[in-house]
């Protein structure tokens, strides 16, 4: 098992490599001066020849990646062109309300999900089952900004019980991560119901059934386990996303989180900020699917990583 971790962490290396030098090149390739945009149309020459040699931008390409690269090993991602701000400070004071919104989201995805999929599978094609795979295709057609949108003009403007905008309390929570959770429960209700399909008709749920075994055993103990596996690698790709996942709900409820800065660095050009946003977003993916890939091991026996 260590081994194999070890692997895996080496692995990530080249891996957030290529991460760094596409998202370097594609923000350097971006039409637009980010000095030019900070001071505005009428910057003079000199003036933006000057900040640019300031910031580092008339270095060669490859001594600006190499810069970008070295400096992040040490953990430091350098000064934000827009804010003048440490970017590892931009990033830190936003990251708690994206990781709040992410698992809020994530949270209600999986407690609409694995009832609605399991009732769904047991209930093979009555009423129910209908139901819920009506209610999966709507959350995966729906946009999540119209969604947004829609539960803004009703729960804030229409009966006013909750608020439309901003951070503070757990009620400016709830719409955000309603809204987030909706298309993962869709998605992972389908799943789970699929993954459920193909284990209750198995000889052994058979064979427990004829033990005499509570259905409720034979659910949840025998069917839910094996058919957990492929539902668990949506968990892990929705984990390792939970740093970007939520841009553009941040931006329909107004919420400082990660995405939005990012969103708002793209405009801005602020390439140091983009450029270390997408690295993290990257390592957490990454150590999302060595957990998921590790907690496979526990759950199924026959899975060795030896």
């Amino acid at each position: 098992m260590s081994k194999y971790i070890i692997r895996r962490i080496l692995l990530m290396i080249p891996i957030l490599l290529g991460v760094s030098l596409i998202v370097f090149s594609l923000m350097h390739l971006t039409p637009g001066d980010p000095v030019q945009i900070m001071l505005g149309d009428f910057a003079q020459p000199a003036q933006i020849e000057v900040m640019r040699d300031n910031l580092g931008l008339n270095d060669p390409i490859h001594i600006q990646y190499f810069n970008f690269v070295r400096n992040s090993l040490q953990g430091n991602f350098g000064r934000s062109i827009h804010y003048n701000e440490p970017v590892i400070n931009l990033i830190k004071a936003r990251v708690g309300f994206t990781i709040n919104l992410s698992l809020a989201g994530f949270i209600v995805s999986y407690l609409i999900a694995f009832p609605a999929g399991i009732i769904s599978a047991i209930k093979r094609n009555t009423f129910i089952d209908d139901f819920s795979m009506v209610f999966a295709l709507i959350g995966i057609s729906m946009p999540n900004f119209w969604l947004g949108m829609m539960l803004m003009l009703v729960f804030a403007l229409r009966f006013r019980v909750l608020p439309a905008t901003g951070v503070g309390t757990w009620r400016h929570l709830v719409l955000p991560a309603i809204t987030v959770g909706t298309a993962g429960a869709a998605l992972a209700t389908r799943l789970i119901r699929s993954s459920m399909l193909e284990v209750i008709n198995k000889d052994y749920i058979r064979t427990a059934r004829a033990k005499g075994l509570m259905e409720r055993t034979v659910t949840f103990k025998h069917a839910l386990k094996n058919a957990i596996l492929p539902v668990l690698t949506i968990i892990g790709l929705r984990l390792g996303f939970i740093l970007s996942g939520s841009v553009i709900t941040e931006i329909v409820f107004a919420r400082p989180g990660l995405g939005r800065l990012m969103v708002d660095s793209i405009f801005r050009r602020d390439y140091l900020v983009v450029q270390a946003s997408v690295l993290l977003v990257a390592v957490t993916v990454l150590i999302a699917n060595l957990i998921i890939d590790l907690v496979y091991g526990f759950i199924d026996p026959q899975i060795r990583y030896d």
